[in-house]
C-alpha cells in the first residue's frame, strides 16, 4: 500500500483512498502509508472492511 500510495503522489494526486486489507494489520498498513508520503497528501480509509470490524488484537476499543 505505500508504494501505491506513493506511486499516487508522484503522479500528482493529492488523496489516496485505501480499504484496509483483512489479511494484513490496518494499524501498521496506516504507519507505513504515513510514513511513505507528503504530509500534504491526504489519506482516506473506507470503512468497508472486515478488518475494520473484527474485535481481535489488531483493534482497540475506543472508552
Amino acid at each position: 500500500m505505500a508504494s501505491e500510495a506513493r506511486l499516487g503522489t508522484s503522479l500528482g494526486f493529492r488523496v489516496h483512498k485505501v480499504k484496509a486489507r483483512d489479511w494484513e494489520d490496518p494499524i501498521a498498513q496506516a504507519a507505513a502509508i504515513c510514513a511513505a508520503i507528503p504530509k500534504e497528501m491526504k489519506v482516506w480509509s473506507s470503512g468497508h472492511s472486515r478488518a475494520l470490524h473484527r474485535p481481535d488484537q489488531r483493534t482497540r476499543k475506543i472508552p
